[in-house]
């Protein structure tokens, strides 16, 4: 939680004057590429996770530029669509 002091306008009998308020906020962190770390155009992973996380996905925050597109709502990070290169293809 980031906090700050802000200076704020108060209405008096004898005019205006200034008071001062603590504002504190709980934004949420921007997400940024695991590649280049740009905030912009930002996907996550959705490639489906095994073992312990197995109906979860990677999540991995990526941008446009890096992700590929496999269909609609669906876009990898780079980690995993090196893994999908690697993996042999399977023929009938």
């Amino acid at each position: 939680m980031s906090c700050r002091v802000t200076k704020i306008p108060v209405a008096t009998e004898h005019g205006q004057a200034y008071g001062y308020a603590i504002v504190c906020s709980r934004k949420a962190p921007v997400k940024r590429c695991v590649t280049c770390g740009t905030q912009y155009d930002i996907k996550l992973c959705d490639f489906p996770l095994t073992g312990e996380k197995s109906g979860q996905t990677c999540d991995r925050p990526v941008c446009g530029a890096h992700a590929l597109y496999v269909e609609p709502d669906t876009d990898y990070c780079p980690a995993h669509t090196r893994l999908l290169a690697s993996q042999p293809v399977l023929t009938d």
